[in-house]
Parts: structure tokens; C-alpha cells; sequence
């Protein structure tokens, strides 16, 4: 519903009979989430009734809003257009930078942005029984990696167990970089009477 809402801004803004298509797509959306909402508490004769009543539309603040509330759309009267126009852009990437001789998982920058899975690391290190392992489909994007044993206390001796994933970015004088993580919540490990959270360096 929200893609739609997208949309229909997008093409409102250019005066584009476009807009009104998706108008009515986030109406026609908005309607079946509620029809959704009243079969899953007839499910079972009622046992699950009232489980989705909380307010899940039309939020404008962190608070629940006290009532729900379709987004508003932009309908268009006189359309200059009814024609796609999407936004230009040119494409610039890092490719040429990665050696034919590589080998492994590399990334490379396109359009300013990196995005990688946890799975998919260059090269990893274990130290003595402490080693990464994949688990299937818990991460944010299919399968996530932790390591193993859980009840392992390692000694400061063995804290470089890393993975390592390897980028390259298009070469500029001047280059901000941005990370943004996804972690999943684990125990907090005890070292030498000291607490060490997950770390990245």
C-alpha cells in the first residue's frame, strides 16, 4: 500500500493520469487489509479475536493514532500526461577496480551504495573450538552467521576471530562512507571480568 502511496505522489507531482491508478490501488489496498483483519479474528471461532486491533495505519508519530486512517492521495483532473516517466540517472561502478585474478566473494560499489550479506564474507577466521557457522533464515535477508560453541569463553588470546568482506568503491579525493548493520541480539561475553558486546573495527 505504502509502494502505491509512493507512486502516486511521485506521479501527482508531475501531473500524470498515473497518479489516480495508484490512488486507487492504496484505497483498494487499505479496504483489504481490513477485510484481512476481520477473517483472522473469525479464525477458530473467534479464539484470536481482537489479537490485531491495534492501529497499524496512519501513524504520523510514534504514538498509536486513535483511529485508523487511510494515507491521503492525490487524485489528478487534468492530466498533462499518462505516460511513465521515471527519473534519469547514469550509472557509475567499481568493477574495472577488481583484478581478474580475484577470487572469493568481492562487492563492488554501484551508485554510492554496498550491500552485502552476512553470508556471503571474502575470508574468515576461527581460533581453536570458537568458529563461524551459518544459520538458515533468521537474518533480515536469508541466512545469518554466529559463532559456535555458544557456551565458548575465549581469552583475550582468541578474540581476532573475524569475518572479512572485501569492497571496492569508485576512487574520489574526498569519500564519506556510511555502514549501516543488522545484528542479531546475543549474549553478552564475559573476558577477564570485562563485557564484550559485538564489535566492528
Amino acid at each position: 500500500m505504502y509502494i502505491a502511496l509512493a507512486w502516486n505522489q511521485y506521479y501527482a507531482k508531475q501531473i500524470n493520469a498515473l497518479a489516480n491508478g495508484y490512488a486507487d490501488k492504496v484505497k483498494q489496498l487499505y479496504i483489504k487489509d481490513s477485510l484481512i483483519n476481520i477473517e483472522y479474528h473469525g479464525l477458530n471461532g473467534g479464539k484470536w479475536n481482537h489479537m490485531m486491533d491495534q492501529k497499524r495505519i496512519g501513524y504520523t508519530s510514534w504514538a498509536e493514532p486513535r483511529v485508523q486512517r487511510m494515507p491521503q492521495v492525490v487524485y489528478v483532473e487534468n492530466p498533462a500526461s499518462d505516460q511513465a516517466l521515471l527519473p534519469a540517472r547514469s550509472s557509475t561502478t567499481s568493477t574495472s577496480q577488481i583484478p581478474a585474478t580475484a577470487k572469493g566473494n568481492i562487492f563492488y560499489e554501484r551508485d554510492g551504495y554496498v550491500s552485502i550479506n552476512a553470508v556471503h564474507y571474502t575470508r574468515k577466521k576461527d581460533i581453536g573450538n570458537s568458529k563461524w557457522k551459518r544459520i538458515a533464515g533468521i537474518a533480515r535477508e536469508g541466512d545469518a552467521v554466529a559463532l559456535f560453541p555458544t557456551w565458548h569463553r575465549p581469552t583475550l588470546a582468541v578474540l581476532p576471530r573475524r569475518l572479512i568482506w572485501n569492497m571496492k568503491f569508485t576512487l574520489q579525493v574526498k569519500m564519506m562512507l556510511k555502514f549501516r548493520y543488522y545484528f542479531l541480539h546475543r549474549l553478552t561475553l564475559k573476558i577477564l571480568k570485562q563485557d564484550y558486546n559485538m564489535r566492528y573495527r
